[in-house]
């Protein structure tokens, strides 16, 4: 029986799942469903890439098989959706930590290009992304649970997604979370495929038509690899259809000409690329003859040795540098209702990352503040909640949990206005 993992997640979701994401957020129902159909191919598409190998497979069984993923959450997407409720907290940082796993320093493209095709705020492009990357992560772990998959067979099962996830990816997102590899690899030789319908159908037609597809089809030959699998599949689906190939005719063969002259290009491109590799040679060689007087100089004894000494006290001035430049604390700012980050917070983070980086004996204290509508338990519980989810920001750039440490203020209510009290401060613990 064959798998869709993408058509299996999008059912998982329920057929109004964009109706309700809009209506949470604020957004259209268009909107929203514009979002998640970028979003679901790229999720998917990224764990297929990432899966296909058996080191890849491991981890993404590893991933679907642990603490971020509960199959559960599929059978309770209502409270899931619910702000401040006991799931939404959980899953929003299991959201954080499997898009930093999944996509890394590509997080804040995908984020742009989402809300660019769909016309969602970034901010909920980021908290849908978070909501649903759980939910997809879900649906592949209650697959791989009830078939028993080892990591063998989940690498098999990645694989075979591979063509149709690849059909379903927008172009700009594959471009901007490195897919090519995903998409080059159900290409396979499709050259031999089309060079074999197009001597086919030369060999029928005859004439002026034959010769010229001929032609074409030893261009074919030349450009080799280069064509895809799919060109293959259209030129067989052209051929089938009988006489609808002489419609089509004039468009492939300068489609497969086209093809050629590209790929005859590409050799002379390269070879202009590297003549400058060549070029700095020659002028640096000529220089140094006439300032042979200096070698005495350089012979001194005393200065090697200060410049062995000298590396031993720089270590200090990178640390010392980044201390005196670093601000008191950093706060991150979240959405009402909201207990996960959004994709923006990375760089707010970034500042005290790099401080906590130069100074490998600071500590790190988070304290969590909510605004003063809702329920005060809620609230305590959903400031909590957001200084777990920048800790989760903060582990995946590097900074050891052992450093983090949870501060639990006397008043959670933030001061200023509701937007300034909804934060996260993280602080050096001295």
């Amino acid at each position: 029986m064959s798998i869709n993992l993408l058509s299996m997640a999008t059912q998982a979701l329920g057929g109004d799942f964009a109706q309700r994401v809009g209506q949470l957020m604020g957004e259209t129902e268009g909107s929203a469903q514009s979002a998640l159909g970028g979003m679901l191919p790229a999720i998917l598409g990224t764990v297929a890439q990432k899966g296909g190998s058996a080191d890849g497979a491991a981890g993404i069984l590893a991933m679907v098989t642990g603490p971020h993923v509960n199959g559960s959450w599929l059978d309770n997407i209502g409270a899931i959706m619910t702000p401040g409720s006991a799931q939404a907290g959980p899953v929003a940082q299991a959201g954080t930590a499997i898009l930093g796993t999944l996509f890394g320093d590509k997080l804040g493209g995908l984020v742009s290009i989402v809300a660019s095709m769909s016309g969602l705020k970034s901010g909920n492009v980021s908290g849908l992304l978070q909501m649903v990357a759980p939910l997809v992560m879900s649906v592949l772990a209650k697959h791989v649970s009830s078939n028993k998959l080892d990591a063998g067979g989940l690498q098999g099962l990645l694989q075979g997604q591979q063509s149709s996830l690849a059909a379903a990816i927008d172009p700009r997102l594959g471009g901007a979370l490195g897919l090519a590899g995903l998409i080059s690899s159900v290409m396979g030789s499709g050259a031999g495929n089309v060079a074999g319908a197009v001597a086919a159908a030369s060999s029928s037609l005859g004439g002026a038509a034959g010769g010229a597809l001929g032609t074409a089809t030893g261009a074919l030959g030349s450009a080799g690899s280069a064509m895809s699998g799919a060109a293959g599949a259209a030129v067989g689906m052209a051929k089938a259809g009988g006489g609808g190939l002489m419609r089509w005719l004039p468009w492939l063969i300068g489609a497969v000409i086209l093809l050629w002259l590209f790929k005859s290009c590409m050799g002379p491109a390269q070879k202009v690329a590297e003549a400058p590799a060549a070029a700095p040679a020659p002028a640096a060689v000529p220089a140094p003859p006439p300032a042979s007087p200096k070698p005495v100089e350089a012979a001194k004894p005393a200065e090697p040795t200060k410049a062995a000494e000298a590396p031993t006290a720089k270590p200090a001035a990178p640390s010392s540098a980044a201390l005196a430049s670093m601000p008191p604390l950093v706060k991150v700012y979240f959405a009402s209702g909201q207990s996960g980050p959004s994709a923006e917070a990375l760089g707010t983070l970034k500042p005290i990352v790099d401080y906590a980086k130069a100074d490998p004996a600071a500590k790190l204290r988070l304290s969590g503040f909510h605004d003063k509508t809702g329920s005060p338990a809620a609230n305590q519980e959903l400031a909590k909640n957001r200084a777990k989810g920048i800790a989760a920001q903060l582990v995946a750039a590097g900074i050891a949990e052992s450093r983090l440490v949870f501060d639990s203020p006397a008043e959670t209510v933030g001061g200023g206005s509701d937007r300034e009290a909804r934060r996260v401060e993280v602080s050096i613990a001295k």
